[in-house]
């Protein structure tokens, strides 16, 4: 389909390992999964697990920047209500180490109350996975 053609080569770009590269197309993705217009596209896009590491891996990222994109990306999978059985299974087999990186994580807008906000929401959110 259209979808998984679309996303696979978003998908490259987002791997590419170019800094600009990287931190443009992370900050669409953004945009457009926090548009009401794309519900049905973000409905389905935080449904894939594999789609979730592609973000999770980017915590691992020496760049702050890019950490904290992948985080407005990542809080989606997270809050999203009608997640897959992978994801959840994803979410709750990492459970601890991302509440551990989250607990520490002082990235961009870091005094930002929304950004903080976002941040402690998600971490409950995890916690609540059991």
């Amino acid at each position: 389909s259209c979808f998984e053609e679309f996303f696979k080569r978003y998908h490259k770009l987002l791997q590419s390992g170019s800094y600009v590269i990287v931190r443009q197309a992370q900050r669409l993705l953004g945009e457009v999964m926090h548009q009401s217009d794309f519900k049905e596209v973000r409905q389905r896009y935080v449904r894939n697990h594999k789609f979730l590491k592609i973000h999770m891996d980017f915590f691992r990222n020496s760049s702050i920047i890019v950490q904290c994109e992948a985080f407005h990306i990542f809080k989606i999978f997270v809050a999203a209500p009608a997640r897959s059985p992978a994801v959840t299974c994803m979410l709750r087999r990492n459970k601890d180490r991302l509440v551990d990186f989250l607990q520490t994580f002082h990235g961009k807008g870091h005094e930002d109350n929304n950004f903080m906000s976002d941040l402690h929401v998600v971490i409950n959110l995890l916690y609540e996975l059991g």
